[in-house]
């Protein structure tokens, strides 16, 4: 299966999500799977889309909430602790789920061969290029939109 190396949505969804109200996640997720669901092009590509936008969205999710949850405010990498909090929450708990739910829907598919092979195949790659966004971009782009804010207006 081919996977991206990095995969920005996840780490943009995943940074408006931390830094947007609750109340508004629903608008922000529904923007993601229109946007997904654009680039996904023609009726093929917009079927595999369909198909895989749930792993993107729940690793999305889940990462946004337990960083939240965490961090009632912004996440702050400013000790070894929250640092290694962090890359737990956004490099390998977010990762793995969304990882389960894509090789999951890779299978189903046949995008993949359906044994535990391909599975595992497809779970490897999904689950690295989520674990390097999330340690590479996603703490970017949390620092860019906490500067933004404190940005004088």
């Amino acid at each position: 299966t081919s996977t991206a190396i990095l995969y920005p949505p996840y780490a943009v969804l995943t940074a408006a999500l931390v830094a947007a109200p609750r109340a508004r996640w629903w608008a922000l997720v529904a923007a993601a799977f229109a946007g997904q669901m654009l680039a996904g092009g023609p009726v093929p590509g917009a079927l595999q889309v369909a198909a895989t936008a749930p792993a993107n969205l729940i690793r999305a999710l889940v990462a946004a909430a337990l960083l939240r949850r965490r961090w009632p405010g912004r996440p702050r990498l400013d000790t070894l602790e929250r640092a290694v909090a962090f890359v737990v929450i956004a490099a390998l708990v977010a990762p793995a789920v969304g990882a389960v739910v894509g090789a999951g829907t890779f299978v189903l598919v046949g995008r993949v061969a359906r044994d535990a092979d391909g599975y595992a195949r497809a779970w490897s790659a999904w689950f690295l290029s989520s674990a390097l966004t999330g340690v590479t971009l996603l703490p970017a782009l949390l620092t860019l939109w906490a500067g933004a804010r404190d940005w004088p207006r």
